[in-house]
C-alpha cells in the first residue's frame, strides 16, 4: 500500500457501494420502464441494501465493488440512448461505450460484452412499427453501435500500451483466461494446481505465460474434446449453491465470524440470493418481449456461457446482481400484472421447469452439513465467550470444550479456550492449547501469535520467535493482529526487528538486518507502546536513523496524553531521548513517532522497492523513576545516558 491510508481507501469503496445502491434505483425505474417503475426502484434498492456482499465487499478490496458500481452507471447510460432525442444519442453512446471499458479494465469479463452490447444497441435503434417521429437512419443505426465499440477499445488502450512497453508484448488486458483454460481442465488425468502454479512461475514475462498456459490447455482439450461439456456441467451448480467462502465474514480481523454474523451471512447473502433467483427467473419468463427484458437476458446468458467455459463459483454471481435484482424487484412490484399476460399457462410450465432445476442444484451442490457444523459449534462457543463476559469462566471452559467435541478441526473454539486458560493465569495450559491449535491450522494467525506471547513471557525467546514468524503469515499481518489483541508484559527495553517485538510497535514495516543490527522501517506513523515496570517520572529512549536522504530528517514523538518532542535525525544510528512524563506501574505507554518518508524506487531507478519508508529503528527502551529538569530538552547522543 505503500504509505497510502487504508481507511481512506476502504471509505471510497464504501462510498461507491452507497452510490451503487441509488444507481441499482435508477436502474429498477428504467430498465423496466411503466406505471409502477417507481416501486419497482424501490425494491430494487431494498434488495441492494440488504445484500450482505455490497455492504462486505467494500473492506475486501476485491474489484467487484468498483466493477458493480461501473457496471450499474454503464447500463443506466446505454439504456438511455434510444429514448433521448438523437442529437445527444452520441454523447449517451460515448458514455456507455467508456463504462463499458472501464468495466473491463476492472474485470476482464466485461472486454467480450462489448460486441454483444453493440448488436443490442444497433437493435434497439431500429424504428418501432408505426414509429415516424426521430427514426435513426440505417447509417446512423451503426455509426452509434460502432461509436460505442471504439469508446469502449478506447478506455482499454492505455493499459494495453502499459502491456507493450512493460513486457514487450500483446496484453489486451490480463492473462487470467489462459490459466483458467489450463487449470480447471476437467479430464482425465485433472492438471495439479500446484505443479502448474510452479510451472508459470518460471515464466518471467507474463505474455510468455499466458502463451504456454494457452498452449498446455488446448492440448488438453484436443486430447478429450468432451471435456468442455462436462466442465461446463459440473461448473454450473456452482454458481447457485450455498457460499462456503469467507470473503463475505469481516467480523473480526484474522478470525472467522461468530454465530450471529454467520447466521446473518446465510440470511442476507445466500438466504436474498434465493429470494432474488426466483423473482428474477419469474420475472424474465412472465415479462414480455422489452429492451430491457432483453438486455438483462445478454448479460446473465453471456456471463453464464463464460463461467462454466472457463471456471465458475459461486462468488461471479456478483456480477449477475445488477440485472438480477431489477428483475427480482419487478416481480415483487407488479407480481399480479406478470401473471396476467398472454400464454401464462406454458410460460408457467417453463418457470417451474426452470424452478425445478435451480432448486435442485441449490438443494443437492450446498454444503448443508458445513453449515449445520459452524452453527453448532459457534453456539457453543458463543456460549462460552457469554459465560467469559459474565465473569463466569469455568462454564465458558466447559462451553469451549463442547465446542472442540462438535468441531474438533476449527482452530476458532481452541484459541477462546487458550485466551481464557490464560487470563485465569493458567499459562502452562494455554500455551499447550495454543500449540495444539497451531498444529490443526499452521497459518492461523490468532493461535501462533498468542503462543510467541505466552513463550517471550516464560523466557523461552527461541521458541517464542519462531510462533511469532508463524507459517504462511505475513510478518506485518502478525504486527497488527498483536497490537490490537495482545496483554503484555512490562519490559524495559524492546529490540525493534528482532523477533521479539510483537504488540509493542505498530505501522512498520517487516524487521531486517544491516550492520550486525536488526531494525524495522516505519511507516508515515509508526506507535510504541510500553508497560511501566514501576511508578515515577519517565522517559523514552530510542535508537534511530534515517538513511536515504540528502538532509536531516524532521520527525516528531508525541506521548499520548502528555507533550511531544522533536528532533532532526541524520542517516547514522543516534539515540535520542523524549521529554519527561509521568507513569503509574503497569501503565500502557504509548507513543506516536511521526516523519516524512521516500519511495526507494522513486529516488533510485536501480531500486525496486515500492515501500514509502520513514526512519530506521533498533531499539526502545522507557526508563522511569529519573529525575526530570524543567529546562532540559530531548537528548540526543549515541553515548551512555548518565
Amino acid at each position: 500500500m505503500g504509505g497510502g491510508n487504508v481507511r481512506v481507501a476502504t471509505m471510497a469503496q464504501v462510498i461507491l457501494s452507497t452510490a451503487t445502491v441509488y444507481g441499482v434505483y435508477l436502474l429498477g425505474r428504467r430498465l423496466f420502464p411503466g406505471e409502477k417503475a417507481g416501486r419497482t426502484g424501490l425494491w430494487a434498492a431494498l434488495l441492494a441494501a440488504l445484500l450482505l456482499p455490497l455492504a462486505t465487499f467494500p473492506a475486501l478490496f476485491m474489484a467487484e465493488t468498483l466493477f458493480t458500481f461501473l457496471f450499474v452507471a454503464f447500463l443506466l447510460a446505454l439504456l438511455q440512448v434510444p429514448e433521448v432525442r438523437p442529437g445527444r444519442r452520441g454523447l449517451w453512446t460515448l458514455l456507455a461505450g467508456l463504462l463499458l471499458g472501464l468495466c473491463a479494465l476492472t474485470r476482464a469479463v466485461a472486454l467480450a460484452f462489448l460486441p454483444l452490447a453493440a448488436l443490442w444497441l444497433y437493435f434497439s435503434l431500429r424504428p418501432r412499427p408505426g414509429e415516424t417521429v426521430g427514426r435513426p437512419s440505417f447509417l446512423r443505426r451503426w455509426a452509434l453501435p460502432l461509436l460505442f465499440l471504439l469508446s469502449g477499445l478506447l478506455s482499454i488502450v492505455p493499459w494495453t500500451v502499459h502491456n507493450a512497453l512493460a513486457y514487450h508484448r500483446f496484453i489486451l488486458l490480463d492473462t487470467g483466461a489462459s490459466y483458467s483454460l489450463w487449470a480447471y481442465y476437467d479430464g482425465n488425468p485433472r492438471p495439479d494446481i500446484e505443479e502448474i502454479n510452479r510451472q508459470l512461475e518460471a515464466i518471467p514475462n507474463p505474455a510468455d505465460r499466458q502463451a504456454y498456459a494457452i498452449q498446455k490447455g488446448l492440448e488438453l482439450v484436443r486430447q478429450d474434446p468432451g471435456s468442455l461439456l462436462r466442465k461446463a456441467l459440473a461448473a454450473f451448480p456452482y454458481l447457485l449453491r450455498v457460499k462456503p467462502i469467507e470473503d463475505r465474514f469481516l467480523k473480526m480481523p484474522y478470525r472467522e465470524p461468530s454465530l450471529p454474523y454467520f447466521l446473518l451471512a446465510l440470511l442476507l447473502d445466500d438466504g436474498l440470493y434465493a429470494l432474488i433467483a426466483v423473482a428474477s427467473l419469474a420475472a424474465l419468463v412472465f415479462l414480455p418481449a422489452s429492451r430491457g427484458k432483453a438486455l438483462a437476458l445478454l448479460w446473465l446468458l453471456y456471463n453464464l456461457a463464460t463461467m462454466m467455459l472457463l471456471h465458475a463459483e459461486a462468488r461471479y454471481r456478483q456480477l449477475l446482481f445488477p440485472v438480477l435484482i431489477p428483475c427480482a424487484a419487478l416481480a415483487l412490484a407488479e407480481v399480479r400484472r406478470l401473471f396476467r399476460v398472454r400464454g401464462w399457462l406454458w410460460r408457467a410450465v417453463v418457470l417451474g421447469a426452470l424452478l425445478a432445476g435451480w432448486a435442485y442444484c441449490f438443494v443437492a451442490y450446498s454444503p448443508w452439513g458445513w453449515a449445520a457444523l459452524n452453527v453448532r459449534r459457534g453456539f457453543y462457543q458463543m456460549l462460552g465467550q457469554v459465560y467469559r463476559t459474565l465473569g463466569r469462566p469455568e462454564e465458558a471452559l466447559r462451553s469451549y470444550a463442547q465446542a472442540i467435541e462438535v468441531d474438533p478441526c476449527h482452530p476458532e473454539p481452541y484459541y477462546d479456550l487458550a485466551l481464557t486458560l490464560e487470563r485465569l493465569g493458567r499459562v502452562e495450559e494455554a500455551a499447550e492449547v495454543y500449540a495444539s491449535c497451531w498444529r490443526l491450522r499452521i497459518n492461523y494467525l490468532p493461535c501462533s501469535t498468542s503462543l510467541g506471547n505466552l513463550l517471550r513471557r516464560l523466557g523461552e525467546e527461541k521458541a517464542a520467535r519462531e510462533a511469532f514468524r508463524g507459517r504462511y503469515v505475513a510478518e506485518e499481518d502478525v504486527v497488527t493482529w498483536a497490537w490490537e489483541n495482545l496483554a503484555l508484559a512490562p519490559v524495559g527495553r524492546v529490540d525493534v526487528g528482532g523477533g521479539l517485538d510483537a504488540g509493542y510497535v505498530y505501522g512498520v514495516y517487516a524487521g531486517e538486518v544491516g550492520g550486525g543490527v536488526t531494525f524495522r522501517w516505519t511507516k508515515a506513523q509508526a506507535r510504541f507502546r510500553m508497560i511501566a515496570g514501576g511508578a515515577g517520572m519517565a522517559r523514552l529512549r530510542l535508537r534511530l536513523a534515517a538513511p536515504g536522504r540528502e538532509e536531516a530528517v524532521p520527525v516528531v514523538l508525541r506521548i499520548v496524553g502528555d507533550g511531544e518532542t522533536r528532533w532532526a535525525l541524520g542517516p547514522y544510528w543516534s539515540t535520542y531521548e523524549s521529554g519527561c512524563f509521568p507513569v503509574r506501574e503497569g501503565e500502557a505507554v504509548e507513543a506516536v513517532l511521526e516523519s516524512p518518508t521516500f519511495v526507494p524506487r522513486e529516488k533510485d531507478p536501480a531500486s525496486t522497492d515500492p515501500r514509502a519508508l520513514g526512519v530506521q529503528v533498533d531499539w526502545v527502551e522507557m526508563v522511569i523513576q529519573i529525575t526530570c529538569n524543567s529546562g532540559e530538552s530531548g537528548y540526543n547522543t549515541d553515548t551512555p545516558f548518565p
